[in-house]
């Protein structure tokens, strides 16, 4: 309700600091935590706010779970090292970041080490349209460097789990046992500029991997070196429970997919047992990729729900890849699993090379999938150092096709 007032203008005057201050309050109460190195900062759970820092000092931290960091889009969370060019070490126990129902946060420019079962954790809740509720997220991971989670078991370096809204961008994951990024009831994610390197003393599973229902995944200019098991797999045999949307008893039988519109593009696979997996997925692709000596094959076609409401993968792509190996060292071109179905990836053109192609290429089974296009196979592409082709026909194909 406004009064009126035969002075407006002095009202209007009179008025004008409070509004101010009105205004300004939320930026006013945003709160820098400055964390000494080996002080805790395990209080912090639950108290956030929007807009709110946590400053990490250089030096090494002790582990932290955060519960219900809810920062704004206007004003996010952010959690970050003073100084990036001296990221703070996160000196991990179970876990070295773990956070549940995290929405608007950003960590950056930090290390962890040492976790036995994830490095950071991201532990959202689903969406809930009828209390106008959108669930966890958005979350960026920015220039983390995560290193020694496992070594053995489903231990994964970063664990995202239904974050809607997930970036991960330049953050390099050496050394871990199940996944270096385990992607799960999660919706439009976006990972790119990531490395990827396994260890030998680590049982690495999955350099990346989309399950549990995910959908619309971008991962873009990564790079995968011995990897293990695959270096991204679309798709997975996940929990009922694991899914953002409930499975209901009445839901109609190959209705489901373990993971939809996953795009894998400009990315470098190197070594590992083989190079992308597409398990019971829809409408994923992989696309201008350079793939180098996989030890049992290039693509593994899978079909690992037992449930008859999960159908197989279907409506996936394979096209514009470069795909070189040594002779003798890779078993076969495609892994087929137990009730997989080859027609569910289309190939469009694709380079393969070894040395002896005409004698090496007969013993190493079909190419996987049903060729839209025929495959190149009489061009050495012929890498520099730098994994770029040298010859002109076999520009187009590869992590670095314009």
């Amino acid at each position: 309700m406004i009064s009126r007032s035969s002075t407006p203008r002095c009202s209007f005057i009179a008025a004008f600091p409070l509004a101010l201050a009105l205004a300004l309050a939320p930026t006013a109460l945003a709160t820098q935590h400055l964390i000494a190195h080996g002080e805790s900062w395990e209080h912090l759970s639950g108290t956030l706010k929007p807009g709110d820092e946590v400053i990490l000092m250089p030096g090494r931290h002790q582990p932290v779970t955060l519960d219900a960091a809810h920062g704004s889009s206007e004003r996010p969370i952010v959690i970050r090292g003073l100084d990036p060019k001296r990221p703070p070490v996160i000196v991990a126990d179970r876990y070295g970041i773990r956070m549940r129902d995290p929405r608007h946060v950003r960590i950056e420019n930090v290390i962890v080490s040492g976790a036995t079962i994830h490095g950071i954790s991201l532990e959202g809740s689903a969406t809930d349209p009828d209390a106008n509720d959108l669930g966890s997220g958005p979350v960026n991971l920015t220039n983390v460097l995560i290193d020694d989670t496992g070594p053995k078991g489903l231990r994964h370096a970063i664990n995202a789990r239904l974050i809607t809204k997930l970036r991960v961008e330049t953050c390099r994951i050496t050394g871990w046992a199940g996944s270096g990024l385990e992607i799960v009831g999660c919706e439009d994610v976006e990972v790119r500029g990531c490395r990827f390197v396994g260890k030998e003393e680590f049982e690495q599973v999955s350099g990346i991997r989309v399950r549990g229902g995910s959908d619309r995944v971008k991962i873009d200019r990564c790079r995968f070196t011995a990897t293990g098991k695959e270096a991204v797999c679309i798709g997975g045999r996940s929990k009922l429970e694991e899914f953002r949307i409930p499975i209901t008893d009445d839901t109609e039988p190959g209705s489901l997919h373990e993971a939809s519109r996953v795009w894998v593009t400009r990315c470098i696979t190197e070594g590992g047992a083989c190079a992308f997996s597409f398990v019971q997925c829809e409408r994923s692709s992989v696309r201008q990729c350079t793939i180098l000596g996989p030890k049992q094959a290039v693509v593994s076609l899978r079909h690992e729900q037992s449930d008859p409401r999960f159908g197989s993968a279907t409506g996936c792509s394979f096209g514009s890849n470069l795909i070189t190996w040594t002779a003798d060292e890779m078993a076969s071109l495609t892994h087929l699993g137990t009730g997989a179905d080859r027609t569910a990836l289309t190939l469009a053109d694709n380079l393969w090379w070894t040395t002896g192609m005409e004698t090496t290429l007969p013993h190493l089974g079909s190419f996987p999938g049903v060729e839209q296009f025929p495959q190149v196979t009489e061009v050495d592409p012929k890498l520099d150092e730098a994994l770029r082709p040298t010859v002109a026909a076999a520009e187009m194909f590869g992590a670095f096709a314009p």
